[in-house]
C-alpha cells in the first residue's frame, strides 16, 4: 500500500508532474527495484482505483517467523530467565542464555543467535529501552502535619504580610493602593476613672468620704482629750499623759 501511495504521489504532483510510466519507474527506483515492480504497480493501482476494497494482500509466510514465534514455550522460558537475572536486563543476557549447550540442543540451533535477532525478541517480550529515572516524587500535601502547618502557621503569617507586599491585578497591572487586611483585635474598653468605687448592680453607691477620721486617745481617767478641727484641715488630737507613779 505504501508503494501505491508513493506512485500516486509522483503521478499527481503539481510541482513536477510525471507520466504514468515515469511515476511507476520513480517508485521502483526508490525501492531499488526494476521494471518488474513498475508493471506490478500498474496492475495493483488500477485494481485499487476500480475498487477501494481491493487492497494489496500478502499471504502468510510461516517460514519467515522467528524462533520465538514458532516456539511459544521459549517465550515463557526467556521471560522467566530475565526476571531472575537482575533489575536491569540486557540483550546480552538472552544471547548468553541461548549460547548454553543445553539450550542449543533443546531448540535445534546450530549457532548462537545474533544481537539483532535478540533486539527484535526484546520487543516481542514487551521490553523497552528507557532512561533510569533520577528522582522520586512523593505527594505529601495532604499529610496531617503538613495541613496543620499550612492552616495554622503559614497562611496566617502570609495574611499578616499581604498588605505590605506588591500585588498585581488580573491584567498584570501593579496595584498601588493596597487595602490592609482587617485585623481581629478586640474593641477597646474604657478604663474606669481613678479612685472610683465599683458597686454591684442594684446596690446603692458608696458615700464614704476620703477625709481622714480623727482619732481620739483616752487617758487613765476615761475622759477623752479635746480635739479641735478647723474647716478644711485635718483634726488635731491632744494627748493627755498620766502622772508618773511615786514610790
Amino acid at each position: 500500500m505504501e508503494q501505491i501511495k508513493m506512485f500516486l504521489g509522483f503521478y499527481t504532483n503539481a510541482v513536477s508532474p510525471s507520466g504514468w510510466i515515469a511515476a511507476s519507474l520513480k517508485t521502483a527506483q526508490a525501492y531499488q527495484k526494476g521494471t518488474a515492480m513498475a508493471k506490478s504497480l500498474h496492475r495493483r493501482t488500477r485494481a485499487f482505483l476500480a475498487d477501494r476494497h481491493a487492497l494489496p494482500y500478502t499471504a502468510p509466510r510461516p517460514w519467515q517467523k522467528s524462533l520465538l514465534e514458532q516456539r511459544p514455550e521459549l517465550k515463557a522460558v526467556l521471560a522467566q530467565h530475565l526476571q531472575s537475572v537482575r533489575l536491569y536486563v540486557r540483550a546480552m543476557d538472552i544471547i548468553e542464555f541461548m549460547a548454553e549447550l543445553a539450550n542449543l540442543v533443546r531448540y535445534a540451533l546450530k549457532k548462537p543467535i545474533s544481537l539483532s535477532t535478540v533486539q527484535a525478541w526484546m520487543h516481542l517480550l514487551e521490553y523497552r529501552w528507557m532512561k533510569v529515572p533520577s528522582g522520586q516524587y512523593v505527594d505529601g500535601h495532604e499529610r496531617t502535619d503538613v495541613v496543620d502547618y499550612r492552616q495554622n502557621v503559614f497562611l496566617p503569617a502570609m495574611a499578616k504580610t499581604d498588605g505590605r507586599s506588591c500585588q498585581w491585578d488580573r491584567d498584570g497591572n501593579k496595584v498601588i493602593d493596597i487595602v490592609p487586611p482587617p485585623t481581629s483585635a478586640p474593641p477597646a474598653v474604657p478604663s474606669p476613672p481613678p479612685h472610683a468605687a465599683l458597686s454591684p448592680p442594684g446596690s446603692e453607691p458608696s458615700t464614704s468620704s476620703s477625709a481622714p477620721t480623727p482619732t481620739t486617745i483616752s487617758d487613765s481617767t476615761g475622759t477623752s482629750p479635746t480635739s479641735s478641727t478647723e474647716p478644711g484641715q485635718c483634726p488635731t488630737v491632744r494627748t493627755v499623759t498620766p502622772p508618773a507613779p511615786t514610790c
